[in-house]
């Protein structure tokens, strides 16, 4: 969210096509008269709650339409028992045949009569106060026509899990929000837009809705329309609960997910003519992001947009601005000079994990793809990426004032840190593309572990690739490094620190806050079931199956030093046998001990995060058979101290009582 702010600001400033404003209808009476619409479709589950919270608004109603799609269970039977007790508010109507959701939702848009109207489906429901917040909001800005509430995932029962915008966050956009709701980037790490809005009828009307064509994706639609031409403003309130449930209407219908953005974009592209080069950039990357997404859903093969897709409708086409050396071509298209910064990583994949989590085996088998080219290790995306932040970096020469050096230098180009990115974009461009040059493929396979210190920043730089998280069980990552590169020599365990202590956090970070811009991969999953669980990966990267991957050892290993040359190696095809061998490395007491801190340390949030349950693993080690009574003092201190981790009693833990949180062990 944080650059979709930024963008709707610039956008504000740069943007050359005025809105219409204008003074709002005056209701009769000493309240607005607000139409709220209600789709029903098989709700009978929901629909008296979400009916009882529209019935319960402490702003009333003017009118309660019920537009009911021929359901087949009892909502009909609901919805006229309502209809019975407030025969004034209700007015309900049922279609004789099923005639699908985006007809239906333009009737019911076509029946409300009132001066403002606010639409729910009726699987979702209100907060009591929902329309008296958005219409305070709509009364404190003059000229808005769309005021919107913050919206709560719900599950079928009711519980809440999450929020769309969260607590701390930045506020949603509010104002000019046209970017925001275009580039579909309007609540921090989601591809959601508001909803629920209250909006002026009129202003609905105006720009239209119901396009047969569009189908799923219809809202999307009327939401760009009503932003290009007027203001929209945030309550700042949490109001709005979203069902998520298998019934949903977009969980049945993901096949149709892409083709239905896609028609929304086409329809939609030219509204971008009259902006400044960079804001149509940054919406067109924004896009592509999304269609690469659905296109998994709907197993397709997305389209790429680019600058050249922002046609002219003919009556303005006198007026397009002729940026950089563009030329018209006559046609409403416009060529333009080669843009350095385009590059968007669309034939990439990364692959990120803790080190020693089997990102070699992974490897190995996606790179039997006949479309997929690989390298042992790049990095080097990490060394550019991680320059721009703060702290962290470590050279030979000063660290700090190259920071400062470069920040002088970033800050002072016309476009500040995007120029810098524009910079490695094109270098990421020039390199991946001539290391697939002579491969004969077109995706090239970037696993490189540590991406997991630039991850957001990655994502930035490179939306259109897809990123791959691979998580294996903590335990088994901790005895692999102790095994493979420690051998007890405390010196050499506190090198792999962060690959212990930060790439936990950071990869759960990651997760949760942009949950629709990665694929996880479990490592149990991939070598219990390789055949199911590279199916499933296949499908999200939009490349087709091929068994034979699972065969690596039938083909040499990637060109490189870099990587693990022995694990891998002693097995053809995925295995499950090194699942479990954590517990034979593990099982010695100082190993022991330090398996406790390290749970404790990462507690059970983190692990949760990544999927693994904090008291079963606890479990696992305290039930470990070697003894905790030869451990000493000084060899637990120098043990822990390479990570950071300190125990809170050496003798407690002889005693093997585990500590009870991460405070027990980490160092100030």
């Amino acid at each position: 969210m944080r650059r979709t702010v930024m963008i709707f600001h610039f956008y504000k400033k740069g943007r050359a096509m005025s809105k219409k404003t204008g003074k709002r209808k005056k209701s009769a009476g000493s309240q607005p008269r607000i139409s709220v619409v209600v789709f029903s479709y098989n709700f009978e589950k929901y629909l008296a709650e979400s009916l009882d919270s529209i019935v319960g608004q402490t702003l009333q109603p003017y009118e309660i339409i019920v537009c009911d799609d021929c359901s087949t269970d009892a909502s009909w039977e609901i919805i006229s028992g309502y209809k019975q007790r407030y025969p004034s508010l209700f007015r309900i109507f049922r279609h004789k045949k099923n005639i699908g959701h985006v007809a239906n939702g333009k009737f019911g848009k076509d029946q409300a009569r009132g001066d403002w109207v606010s639409i729910i489906d009726g699987d979702d429901y209100w907060h009591p106060q929902k329309l008296e917040w958005e219409w305070e909001t709509l009364r404190n800005n003059p000229g808005a026509k769309v005021a919107y509430s913050n919206v709560s995932i719900v599950d079928k029962d009711g519980k809440l899990m999450e929020k769309w915008h969260k607590d701390g966050r930045p506020s949603p956009p509010s104002g000019d929000v046209f970017v925001a709701t275009f580039a579909k980037r309007f609540f921090e790490g989601r591809r959601s837009l508001f909803r629920s809005q209250l909006m002026e009828t009129q202003a609905m009307r105006e720009v239209g809705y119901g396009d047969r064509d569009i189908d799923i994706h219809v809202d999307w639609d009327l939401k760009i329309n009503l932003s290009a031409r007027y203001p929209v403003v945030y309550s700042g309130r949490d109001a709005v609960f979203y069902r998520d449930h298998p019934q949903g209407i977009h969980h049945q219908m993901n096949s149709k997910l892409y083709k239905s953005a896609l028609s929304v974009i086409k329809k939609n592209l030219h509204l971008l003519v009259d902006f400044d080069i960079d804001i149509q950039r940054y919406v067109i990357n924004e896009l592509n992001e999304l269609l690469i997404s659905l296109s998994r859903l709907s197993k397709t093969t997305p389209i790429t947009l680019s600058l050249k897709d922002i046609t002219v409708k003919s009556e303005t086409a006198g007026e397009l601005k002729k940026y950089l050396s563009g030329k018209s071509k006559g046609n409403g298209m416009v060529d333009f000079s080669p843009d350095i910064g385009n590059y968007r990583g669309e034939n990439l994949i990364f692959l990120i994990s803790q080190p020693r989590a089997g990102s070699t085996l992974l490897q190995r088998i996606l790179a039997g793809h006949p479309r997929v080219h690989t390298l042992a290790e790049p990095w080097i995306m990490l060394h550019p990426l991680y320059a721009l932040k703060e702290k962290g970096l470590e050279t030979e020469y000063s660290a700090v004032d190259a920071r400062i050096g470069l920040k002088d230098f970033t800050d002072n180009l016309p476009r500040g840190r995007e120029d810098y990115l524009d910079g490695l974009r094109a270098m990421a461009g020039v390199w991946y593309g001539r290391a697939l040059a002579d491969s004969g493929r077109d995706i090239f396979l970037d696993k490189t572990p540590r991406y997991y210190h630039v991850l957001p920043e990655l994502t930035e730089l490179l939306p259109g690739a897809r990123r791959v998280i691979l998580l294996r069980n903590p335990l088994a990552v901790l005895a692999s490094i102790l095994k493979t590169w420690v051998n007890g020599d405390w010196n050499r365990l506190s090198l792999h620190r962060h690959d212990l202590m930060t790439a936990p956090f950071k990869l759960a970070a990651y997760m949760r806050e942009y949950p629709d811009r990665y694929i996880p991969v479990r490592y149990e999953q991939l070598v219990a079931d390789g055949d199911g669980s590279l199916k499933q990966l296949c499908a999200a990267l939009g490349v087709s199956y091929e068994p034979d991957m699972l065969n690596y050892g039938r083909r040499p290993a990637p060109r490189g030093s870099m990587g693990d040359p022995l694990g891998v190696a002693r097995h053809k095809a995925p295995s499950a046998e090194s699942v479990e061998k954590w517990r034979e490395t593990l099982n010695q007491p100082l190993y022991k001990l330090l398996a406790g801190a390290y749970l404790d340390a990462l507690g059970s949030g983190i692990l949760g995060a990544l999927g693994y349950d904090y008291d079963h693993l606890r479990r696992q080690v305290d039930n470990l058979s070697a003894p905790s009574a030869e451990v000493s003092g000084s060899e637990a201190r120098a043990m822990l101290g390479a990570l950071g981790l300190e125990p809170a009693s050496v003798a407690a833990q002889q005693r093997a009582v585990p500590a009870a949180s991460r405070e027990d062990y980490l160092v100030s």
